[in-house]
């Protein structure tokens, strides 16, 4: 079921509010022999979303090579597609534009996907962090260790294994969207009231600065005038004898 919805979903736009939706996509060979116009199209859209991905995942993370293989696992794991099983999706790698971070993005796409891995029956989801994300991990996505029945259930599957990350579980629950948009919605409100008065507070120093410069432009010079007081020297008068 699992993969038969996600093959349904590739190429296909899934709105979350108005403004925003998300899409499955996936690397797809290009054969225009029998293929009809739309089917083209959807293979041509997908391809090219999987090439900006895969340029938004460079710039994002440092170049990971596999030890064996030497192949590029960002690349690798963009250009090819599966699932460990069909009660686990694995997710290596999340990142967003820099123009879009710190705005509640990457919630918000783990929300959708793990709303629609819930109906498509899986389980659990499973996340590769680096140390210095575990923490924000677990208090900010909710991220769990593995537990023992994970740890043995994923050694007879084919999961991915990165250096110096650590790998977390999470339970997969139907997420309600429209209120973590609201929540997002609200914080940027909060931000943009913080920025404006930062902003405001700016001008006002700038504008005090300018006043206090000005005052000492206008402010008269004291010139100290020096008071010239005739000084008369009084020389005794001396009778000295003439000189033969």
């Amino acid at each position: 079921m699992v993969y038969r919805t996600l093959e349904e979903k590739v190429g296909r736009s899934m709105p979350i509010t108005n403004q925003l939706s998300w899409m499955i996509v996936r690397r797809m060979d290009l054969d225009i022999d029998g293929v009809n116009t739309e089917k083209l199209y959807l293979k041509a859209k997908c391809n090219t979303m999987v090439v900006l991905a895969a340029k938004v995942m460079e710039e994002s993370f440092k170049l990971i090579v596999d030890r064996q293989t030497r192949a590029n696992m960002v690349e690798s794991v963009v250009y090819n597609c599966g699932l460990p099983s069909p009660k686990i999706a694995e997710i290596p790698f999340i990142a967003t534009t820099e123009a879009w971070r710190n705005k509640g993005m990457c919630k918000l796409l783990l929300a959708a996907i793990e709303t629609a891995l819930a109906e498509m029956g899986a389980e659990h989801m499973l996340y590769h962090l680096q140390k210095n994300w575990l923490r924000i991990g677990r208090k900010k996505f909710r991220f769990k260790p593995l537990d023992e029945a994970m740890k043995r259930e994923i050694i007879e599957l084919n999961t991915l294994m990165f250096p110096r990350t650590t790998r977390l579980q999470k339970e997969v629950k139907p997420q309600k969207l429209e209120v973590l948009v609201k929540r997002l919605e609200m914080k940027r409100q909060r931000e943009e009231i913080k920025a404006q008065k930062l902003k405001i507070k700016a001008q006002n120093q700038q504008l005090k600065e300018e006043i206090k410069a000005q005052k000492k432009v206008r402010a008269p010079r004291r010139v100290q005038q020096k008071i010239q007081v005739p000084v008369r020297i009084m020389l005794p008068d001396l009778n000295l004898p003439a000189t033969e």
